[in-house]
């Protein structure tokens, strides 16, 4: 909406200040104090069309669940105003999250006050801070000394004024009949170093605030890309959290005043890298059509420029279907998720029954040697003929309940081994084949959709998978 009673409010502004005077005045009190008031003037319809701004120090107290007042206070002016009637902009202090607000000054006050000192330090340096610039004294023979009446003092310095004092009458000689002594009190401002402490103070103080020296024309360790980096990182790294703070609080707290389904937004400050967008376009100068490069020039765009592409006479336009690339992505198919089943409750001897088959399960210690014709791939099978199996059993005891038993395992044949992508089923616990590389050359297919059932067991672990094609 390019119209509206708060865009008209934060624009304007109200009777005394402008809109530009207003979000000054804000911005400079949310970053030296951390808060600032406005009170809000209202229409008849009770909507805000305006807004005075109430410095910090005014505020006395703030509102609280018992008292939900603003207690202002200036020059004999003593008022309680609603909370519903003031926006208090706070930018909250760590220490303290439900008192006031707290700024960047706060944490730079002694900077600050370092700075300052050391400007009237040099201011008074021109007003001699009641010391004069040298004394003169009478000089009498070696180990004593020699005195002025105070009527020879006086009539030495009228003449002495007379002489020498004034523009036109510098760099004129003064002769003397007696040797006297002149004493000249020192001015090295150098030995102060009041400039490198200032120097010091001003770089914290734009590094708290984040703002980059060249915006304050300090182009001491600058370059013309760092002066043009500047203005990106300013508007980034400075205006934009500003602005974020503004209007998340104006969205919040504003907004719903006039109407909850309005949204504030602002226009984002960060420019747009012309020099990136150069160099990028200069890569591919054709990719972009007139109006385009008359953009990134700064001009406005033109209808005979519109389409129009500017294409190398060495180039040659070349599609993917030409090159033999598919760009298509493949389908896979549907996949379907088959719940699984739940598993029955055994009886206390069906459950013995297993323990006591886990327990007896063989282990096989030798290694299967599977010579490399017993292995056939067909498609995504692969089948391993079964082979000779050591198997090393040793007698276990089993106690039930209190009986003991003794359990013999015979030996038996090696289990056939099924393996079939991506599930391999075995049936002993420890299988290891030898078996030597294998290359696989599977001839290129037409894409098909295929249809995967997935069975899981009760624990939800994939048990068979079925693949058909469609």
């Amino acid at each position: 909406m390019p119209e509206h009673l708060l865009l008209t409010a934060l624009t304007k502004g109200n009777g005394y200040h402008t809109g530009v005077a207003l979000r000054r005045l804000t911005q400079l009190s949310l970053d030296l104090v951390g808060e600032t008031f406005w009170l809000k003037a209202r229409n008849a319809l009770k909507a805000p069309v305006a807004f005075w701004p109430i410095p910090a120090t005014w505020v006395q107290d703030t509102p609280t669940p018992a008292k939900p007042t603003f207690g202002i206070s200036h020059r004999g002016w003593n008022e309680e105003i609603p909370q519903s009637e003031i926006a208090w902009l706070c930018d909250p202090n760590p220490a303290d999250p439900y008192g006031r607000g707290v700024g960047y000054m706060h944490s730079l006050s002694d900077e600050a006050e370092i700075d300052e000192y050391a400007a009237k330090t040099a201011r008074q340096l021109f007003f001699n801070r009641a010391t004069p610039d040298f004394l003169v004294y009478p000089k009498g023979p070696e180990g004593q000394t020699a005195e002025m009446s105070p009527t020879e003092v006086r009539r030495f310095e009228t003449d002495w004024l007379n002489r020498l004092q004034g523009y036109w009458k510098s760099y004129k000689p003064y002769f003397l009949s007696r040797e006297v002594g002149v004493y000249e009190f020192s001015k090295d401002m150098q030995a102060l170093q009041l400039l490198p402490i200032r120097n010091q103070e001003r770089d914290i103080i734009i590094q708290v605030f984040g703002v980059p020296p060249e915006r304050f024309g300090i182009l001491n360790n600058s370059n013309r890309s760092t002066i043009d980096a500047s203005d990106l990182i300013y508007a980034k790294d400075v205006m934009v959290p500003r602005l974020e703070f503004w209007r998340s609080y104006l969205q919040e707290r504003m907004v719903p005043e006039y109407d909850d389904r309005l949204i504030l937004d602002y226009v984002t400050p960060v420019m747009e890298d012309r020099d990136f967008m150069l160099k990028a376009a200069q890569f591919a100068p054709w990719a972009m059509d007139g109006n385009e490069w008359r953009s990134i020039m700064g001009l406005a765009p033109k209808d005979e420029f519109d389409g129009v592409y500017f294409v190398p006479p060495a180039v040659t336009p070349v599609n993917a279907a030409q090159l033999g690339v598919d760009l298509s992505e493949p389908d896979i198919g549907l996949v379907e998720e088959v719940p699984p089943p739940t598993p029955p409750k055994k009886s206390l001897s069906e459950t013995m029954a297993d323990a006591i088959t886990r327990l007896v399960s063989p282990v096989i210690h030798n290694t299967v040697n599977v010579p490399e014709r017993s292995v056939t791939i067909e498609r995504s099978e692969v089948h391993v003929a079964p082979a000779a199996v050591q198997v090393d059993v040793q007698p276990q005891a089993i106690t039930v309940e209190g009986a003991k038993f003794d359990v013999q395992v015979p030996e038996q044949a090696a289990p056939v081994v099924n393996v079939k992508a991506p599930i391999v089923h075995v049936a002993a616990p420890t299988v290891n084949v030898a078996a030597p590389n294998v290359d696989v050359h599977v001839p290129a297919q037409k894409p098909r959709k295929e249809l995967r059932t997935v069975h899981r067991d009760a624990n939800h672990l994939i048990t068979k998978i079925n693949i058909e094609e469609t």
